[in-house]
């Protein structure tokens, strides 16, 4: 199976096109590599799981050079997951989610269109379910209003999803994500964070008092989870959460991580930040009924996994 991934040097992209590889498929790569943080992260990314992969370093908002991509690859599979993420750099800077998110996402779908439609899996987030209090999160109850760029960007982009399905009988899912993390993950994610300062000595930040509360999700089980799909395509336009179902308070967060670390944080009590979720938790049902999707990798194991990974990693970079 060919296999195009877009945002294959980020995170969840390249963690995906290492699984991918694995399995034995052909994968195409497209990402603008910018400098939201450290390039340098994303070409060791590619280093570690694709450097064998076809990597196209190009913008998806750019409708001229992606038509390329499809011009000279057929592809069986889209993973759509490329977007310009983070919640409060997205309330200064606009212009560049709405470009990437909407128009890079409008871009992929009618580039699948007209090349044959192959199914799309488009990564969404659980930031879409907006201001919601009640929990857990169900992937058919109506949206809350968004708090963030960030995340009206990721609605607008299933809006665009459920369109083109609709309207051109294409196949294509939507998967929310819920606070993933992981070896390999972005600095600007708490547990990468943290880390970096309680290993340097510097403060750390909790926001709102430290009252809230994530569904933290493991990279691995994530990509379980974007396979499943793929294995388990339904026609029409759908809907899945992936996530624990488990949500965490972050001072237990912060606990498992010092465990890990074996060294205390300093912490500095910050009040709640515009545009962030007070709570996300995930109903998986419809995950593991449908696809069989159960997420394994208990909070604890997880962060080691991490903190594992980051010693290594900067140790090998210094």
């Amino acid at each position: 199976m060919k296999v195009l991934v877009t945002g294959g040097a980020g995170f969840i992209g390249s963690h995906l096109i290492g699984r991918l590889l694995s399995e034995g498929h052909e994968v195409v790569s497209v990402d603008n590599i910018n400098e939201y943080y450290d390039p340098q992260l994303k070409r060791d990314r590619i280093q570690h799981f694709s450097e064998s992969v076809a990597l196209y370093e190009i913008d998806i908002a750019n409708l001229d050079e992606l038509s390329k991509v499809f011009d000279t690859h057929s592809f069986d599979l889209i993973y759509h997951i490329a977007a310009q993420a983070g919640v409060r750099y997205s309330i200064s800077h606009p212009e560049v989610y709405i470009r990437s998110n909407e128009i890079g996402t409008k871009n992929v779908l009618e580039l699948a269109r007209v090349h044959g439609a192959p199914p799309v899996i488009f990564a969404s987030s659980s930031s879409v379910y907006g201001d919601l209090t009640d929990t857990p999160f169900l992937e058919n109850q109506d949206l809350g209003k968004a708090l963030s760029v960030y995340a009206k960007t990721k609605q607008v982009g299933e809006n665009l999803c459920r369109e083109y399905a609709d309207s051109f009988d294409m196949n294509i899912t939507a998967v929310r994500f819920f606070t993933v993390y992981g070896p390999w993950g972005r600095p600007d994610m708490a547990l990468f964070s943290f880390t970096e300062k309680i290993l340097n000595g510097e403060t750390i930040e909790i926001y709102n008092n430290g009252d809230m509360k994530r569904d933290f999700t493991y990279i691995d089980d994530i990509v379980d989870g974007l396979r499943l799909v793929a294995l388990k395509l339904k026609s029409g336009f759908n809907i899945y959460n992936l996530g624990r179902g488990a949500p965490v308070a972050l001072m237990s967060f912060v606990s498992v991580l010092e465990q890990a670390l074996g060294v205390k944080a300093n912490i500095v009590n910050k009040p709640m930040q515009p545009g962030d979720m007070r709570e996300t938790y995930a109903s998986t049902k419809k995950a593991e009924e449908e696809l069989g999707f159960k997420a394994n990798i208990s909070i604890e194991e997880g962060v080691q996994k991490f903190v594992d990974w980051y010693r290594m990693y900067h140790n090998k970079n210094k």
